[in-house]
């Protein structure tokens, strides 16, 4: 009996793990270097880490293609994905929006030919060939407003083809745009005024974490208070509250 009771209580405690352990999850993105890395290490990382420590959560981040990422997470596979805008739960009804961004994210049309305008907004676009990146739910619902519709595997790609004339418009993120323009050799290229839209992009936890949304979203709101956030992630910082 002593010796089954012992056996009982080792079992025990390698279940339960060392008092005040921290409990990991597992969150992908697709974001690209520098606001994440597949290592790990870029500014978006960088804050959803914090956030978990101040939790008391491990957090181990995963590189994944944009739709597969989303997909991982929806299924449970992975915990959590980012940087997304709160409504792809609609389709994704597994996730939950954490209700404090992480990011502002300002959507742009970009062009090479000097005779490219959109100054009506989504609506100047009809009369252009319109390459956007493939499965971004922003640019996808507005092509009604497209003249020719190209969905885009790579966002390197996109800017190539608008370079060489494939294209009209590319349309894409900001400040992504000019750190790809930038890497590769395309800063000629233009960001045209005024910009089409922008939103505010979150973590999103898969539904069976839904108790750590609320505190999730506490931690995020004491780091733009605090200072973390800007001191983590200035772009993220410079997006939701202004210039420093």
């Amino acid at each position: 009996m002593g010796r089954y009771l012992t056996i009982l209580w080792l079992a025990i405690a390698v279940s339960i793990g060392p008092a005040g352990a921290a409990e990991s999850l597992v969150i992908n993105t697709y974001a690209i270097p520098p606001l994440s890395t597949k290592e790990g290490t870029g500014f978006y990382d960088a804050v959803v880490r914090e956030a978990g420590r101040r939790i008391g959560h491990n957090i181990t981040i995963v590189w994944q293609p944009e739709r597969r990422g989303i997909r991982l997470a929806n299924g449970g596979e992975d915990d959590g994905h980012y940087p997304r805008i709160a409504s792809v739960s609609e389709e994704f009804r597994n996730l939950i929006p954490v209700p404090v961004p992480i990011y502002r994210s300002i959507f742009v049309a970009i062009a090479k030919r000097p005779d490219v305008e959109v100054k009506g907004g989504w609506k100047s676009l009809r009369s252009y060939s319109v390459g956007y990146p493939m499965g971004w739910k922003i640019f996808e619902k507005k092509d009604e407003h497209f003249g020719t519709s190209v969905p885009v595997a790579s966002p390197p790609s996109l800017l190539r083809m608008v370079d060489r004339g494939r294209i009209d418009v590319a349309l894409y993120e900001k400040t992504a745009f000019g750190l790809i323009a930038t890497k590769e050799g395309m800063t000629h290229l233009r960001i045209l005024e005024p910009s089409l839209n922008s939103f505010d992009l979150h973590l999103l936890l898969h539904k069976k974490h839904a108790s750590l949304v609320p505190m999730f979203a506490a931690a995020l709101k004491g780091m733009t208070e605090d200072g973390t956030l800007r001191k983590l992630c200035p772009p993220c910082a410079e997006s939701i509250l202004g210039p420093d």
